[in-house]
């Protein structure tokens, strides 16, 4: 079984890589197999497991449903060769949900000026 989502941090990195394999560059280890159509709806369902944590960060039901129909627009594009449209939905979802990625790693860092 594929690692579990538990902090945001783990669904942008599950997501970026998700943009690097899909939709038919997945390992082949652990739950994933050589059905790499199989290991595309996998690696979403693992995205769609960690959809919580998205759901306790954005509070607004539209913006979560927003969300929701981009991921599956996301596994649709894929699933139907759009390979480029995929990727670029799930960065769709990336903005949404992590609109500020170098502001808050600069904030963590220290080095905000």
């Amino acid at each position: 079984m594929a690692a579990k989502i538990e902090n945001l941090s783990d669904l942008r990195a599950r997501i970026s890589w998700i943009v690097l394999s899909a939709p038919d560059q997945f390992p082949t280890t652990g739950s994933f197999s050589g059905d790499q159509s199989k290991n595309l709806v996998i690696a979403f369902d693992l995205v769609q497991a960690g959809f919580p944590l998205v759901e306790k960060k954005i509070k607004d039901p539209v913006q979560l449903e927003q969300l929701r129909k981009l991921l599956h627009d996301a596994l649709v594009a894929y699933q139907h060769g759009e390979d480029k449209r995929g990727a670029h939905l799930l960065q769709d979802f990336q903005g949404i949900v992590f609109p500020d990625r170098f502001k808050e790693y600069e904030e963590r860092k220290g080095d905000n000026t």
